[in-house]
């Protein structure tokens, strides 16, 4: 295999991407979807490192660790729940991590000293730590790991502004249905030649557990709710004392050519780091200017890539990747990273290059 960090994660392919993107800028990292991947390449050319992860971990795989680790001199680390931490020590496992983002971040930060050749521990130590009783299991101390960032704007996320330029409302509806209702209200705008603001709130109902409901005047911005706008609308965010609220004013004169950007700008002035932005099937500069105003604010950003669109042929010729955006993913990984990213603001930026 080429790379001296190899990844086993076997349940989850964003936990899979989330370990890579952290590990990546600590060591060379080759990552596998299945047990028979890694046993090719671990028996022609061990890593130095070997993270094992999965809900619950597989027998065959705490096997696999434990031939790494005994027959190749290999560290083992794990990812995986508590009962299971148990599992992986005894299997050779150096240290165990909680699943979970504060866990992910300890053992990206236990990476880089294992990697240094003076501080990697012998095998008689990891020998010695496999023998050792149940209550010795390394779950480390988060606290003391400068795992758990301080609170900071932007730590909790409050709204999420969405805008979208498909003609359709399949990709809207794969994402909205594919979203807790426990996350922060979302505020979408649909420009589209085919649906006005009533007909995309009535598919998005039939198909989406949320309230959907369609932007009138000034309305309060609640968890579990989506409040709908056309390109028609001309809609502003607020932060009152009772939290964001949205505005819809009437389109004067010259019309608004681009609803989505206003919605962003609006966002990013008046709701800071506390607003996530989420922009679907743009083409060209279409809301390329308002989701780089809520980066430059301090709001995470995620695209669509163009070629994860519902309706390939069409959608605009232009890649979303351009649009400046935190993360462009395709539409299938938004809905686990969008939930992420709202049930740990703060932890997951802390995982991302360039997430703050």
């Amino acid at each position: 295999m080429r790379g001296n960090i190899g990844i086993v994660e076997l349940s989850s392919p964003l936990l899979r991407d989330l370990l890579r993107e952290a590990c990546a800028p600590i060591g060379r990292v080759t990552t596998f979807t299945t047990l028979e991947e890694a046993r090719a390449a671990f028996a022609q050319h061990p890593p130095k490192i070997m993270i094992i992860g999965g809900a619950p971990l597989d027998t065959e795989l705490l096997e696999l660790l434990d031939r790494a680790v005994h027959s190749h001199g290999v560290i083992g680390l794990a990812l995986a729940d508590a009962h299971d931490l148990q599992r992986a020590q005894r299997a050779g496992a150096l240290e165990g991590f909680p699943r979970t983002p504060e866990g992910l971040r300890a053992l990206s930060l236990r990476l880089r000293p294992l990697l240094a050749p003076s501080l990697r521990p012998p095998s008689d130590e990891i020998r010695r730590r496999t023998g050792q009783s149940d209550q010795n299991i390394l779950i480390p101390s988060l606290a003391g790991s400068g795992s758990a960032p301080p609170a900071a704007p932007g730590s909790q996320c409050s709204v999420i502004a969405m805008g979208s330029f498909s003609p359709h409302s399949d990709a809207t509806t794969y994402l909205l249905s594919r979203l807790p209702t426990n996350l922060p209200g979302i505020v979408l705008v649909q420009v589209s030649l085919q649906l006005n603001a009533s007909e995309l709130a009535e598919a998005l109902a039939d198909e989406c557990a949320w309230r959907v409901n369609k932007v009138e005047g000034e309305q309060r911005i609640l968890p579990g709710g989506i409040w709908v706008a056309d390109g028609s609308a001309s809609l502003q965010l607020r932060m009152s004392a009772d939290g964001p609220v949205l505005l819809r004013t009437p389109a004067t004169p010259p019309r608004i050519t681009n609803p989505v950007d206003a919605l962003f700008e609006s966002a990013a002035r008046s709701l800071g780091p506390s607003a996530l932005g989420v922009l679907l099937a743009a083409g060209g500069e279409e809301g390329t200017r308002g989701i780089r105003a809520m980066r430059r604010a301090g709001c995470y950003t995620f695209a669509q890539r163009e070629s994860s669109s519902v309706h390939p042929q069409s959608s605009p010729p232009r890649a979303t990747a351009d649009a400046g955006a935190h993360e462009v993913l395709g539409l299938e990984r938004l809905p686990p990273a969008i939930t992420a990213y709202c049930s740990s603001a703060s932890s997951y930026r802390s995982l991302r290059p360039g997430g703050r």
